[in-house]
């Protein structure tokens, strides 16, 4: 089904752009929609991402129309992005606030998604309009294609005043090869097996393009693209945000700038992403700046400086007086709505928490929850802050077996004012029995994989943020995220897996050294 556009005539469309075309002093509009990367080589077994891009060249835009992306599905699978909903979905971009559509179907090899922006509002510009997955099943070329005919209304397209206006979809080629053998000595030291392969010493590129908008009296939004991982590909780990109205902000002023809270988790590479820094002081001038760091803690440098100022209060009504009624948006002493429908799931020395963020609330910008033992959190100073941010949900990780864990979620505005908070409270299972006795490496299919990655996630190393190997939902297979996930763990035990071994940074091979270790923790 076509989601945006209502066309019965095609004719009647190519008329009009035909006439659009040539009437003097009008240029017709254009968008496109492009897959990045458009070609890379990957391992069997491996999970990698692909942007689906929109750029409206200036243009506003109604939404747009992903009917379909094609894919063969004897090469790739898509991955769920959203295990609380039924089905295979990919993981929406944040260009415009309502997803229509969202689904794949790993049997035809057929993905579906459509986005609009609010109603009576029209979506200009450039970013990711979605993230796809894909793992890579078998050794061939993997064809990724767009269903598009320039000028059709019934499959992919961005429509505009109910026109059909883009005009070009680029297409995307993948080589997927077998896993090679493992590099190096394999048994030797244990620690990483061989010599060495797989540091990752290459830092984020730094971000380029960060902006500030909107400003209010107390907060303004900052967007950016996200860079990736290893300089402009893949995904980063974390962002570092900070802020100063003294001065601009340098490498060396860095460590005194104020930090913020409740950054976003990093995209794929060529994501759009957003913050909205909150608790300004009216009628001043602010600086701001971003740093990205990698799972291999490699920092990237410093970002171009956002510079903006804060909105003044402004003057009371007309007619004189004291102003009786008028309130200043930096005076707002009214919170927004608490979440809903919280719920605490207990695991292996973790706490799942999910929610309702009140979205439907002008007033709400995040969410914070607030952990203590011993009695609920009745304030976000009354406890340890363990999360804040826009997602719904969030897994409290290394927690003590059989012990009472108390939780407190507060939403807040832009002031920042605090809900009063709802309360709960779960206690945290303790490890099932298992060992390692087997050296494991990338393409390892056992279920001692299987335990390797609960072990990894209940410790903190997150194989996933969502899907297959993450939390709950591990499997038997060792593929390059459990490397990458083993790789940290090696990194954060050096002195017991890597200095005996002569090693500097994990290599993701589980070894002797690497199993010992596994096996005590898999004990406590």
């Amino acid at each position: 089904m076509n989601y945006l556009l209502g066309f019965k005539n095609k004719n009647r469309l190519f008329y009009c752009l035909i006439f659009l075309f040539f009437l003097p002093g009008i240029t017709a509009k254009a968008a496109t929609l492009s897959l990045s990367p458009a070609s890379s080589s990957q391992t069997i077994g491996d999970i990698f991402s692909v942007n689906i891009l929109l750029d409206t060249q200036a243009a506003g835009i109604d939404g747009a129309d992903i009917l379909y992306l094609n894919f063969n599905p004897v090469l790739l699978e898509v991955q769920d992005d959203n295990i609380g909903v039924t089905g295979v979905q990919i993981a929406p971009g944040v260009l415009m606030m309502n997803t229509l559509a969202n689904s794949a179907d790993n049997a035809t090899g057929r993905i579906s998604f459509s986005q609009i922006p609010d109603f009576g509002n029209a979506f200009t510009g450039n970013g990711a309009l979605a993230t796809v997955r894909f793992k890579a099943l078998a050794a061939g070329t993997a064809t990724v294609t767009f269903n598009f005919t320039p000028g059709a209304t019934n499959d992919t397209n961005a429509a505009s005043g109910g026109t059909d206006i883009l005009t070009s979809a680029t297409n995307g080629n993948y080589t997927l090869i077998v896993n090679p053998p493992p590099s190096g000595g394999g048994g030797g030291g244990g620690g990483g097996g061989g010599g060495g392969g797989g540091s990752d010493t290459t830092p984020p590129s730094a971000v380029a393009n960060l902006t500030a908008s909107n400003p209010t009296e107390t907060s303004v939004i900052l967007k950016w693209i996200a860079p990736g991982d290893d300089g402009a590909n893949g995904t980063a780990s974390s962002y570092d945000i900070r802020y100063s109205s003294t001065s601009i902000i340098t490498d060396a002023n860095w460590i005194s700038a104020v930090q913020a809270t409740g950054e976003p988790i990093p995209q794929t590479a060529g994501a759009s992403q957003s913050y909205t820094l909150v608790g300004l002081t009216p009628s001043k001038t602010y600086f701001a700046a971003i740093k990205t760091t990698d799972e291999q803690s490699n920092t990237s440098a410093l970002s171009n400086i956002a510079t903006f100022q804060t909105n003044s209060p402004p003057p009371p009504p007309d007619g004189g007086g004291s102003g009786e009624g008028y309130v200043s948006p930096a005076s707002d002493t009214s919170p927004p709505a608490n979440v809903k429908n919280l719920i605490l799931t207990p695991g292996v020395k973790r706490i799942k928490l999910a929610w309702l963020n009140p979205k439907s609330d002008p007033d709400w910008v995040r969410t914070m929850i607030v952990r203590k033992i011993g009695s609920a959190p009745i304030s976000t100073l009354d406890g340890v802050k363990i999360y804040e941010g826009t997602e719904g949900t969030f897994i409290d990780l290394n927690l003590e077996k059989n012990k009472e864990y108390f939780y407190s979620v507060f939403t807040l505005d832009l002031v920042p004012n605090y809900s009063k908070g709802v309360m709960a409270k779960g206690i945290a299972l303790t490890n099932p029995s298992f060992s390692f006795t087997k050296n494991l490496l990338r393409g390892s299919v056992s279920e001692e994989v299987k335990n390797l990655q609960i072990l990894l996630n209940n410790l903190g190393f997150q194989v996933a943020r969502s899907g297959r190997g993450s939390s709950g939902n591990e499997v038997n297979y060792f593929g390059n995220l459990t490397k990458q996930a083993v790789i940290k763990f090696q990194n954060h035990y050096r002195a017991e897996i890597l200095t005996p071994a002569g090693l500097t940074k994990g290599t993701g091979y589980v070894g002797p050294l690497t199993r010992a270790k596994l096996n005590i923790l898999a004990e406590k």
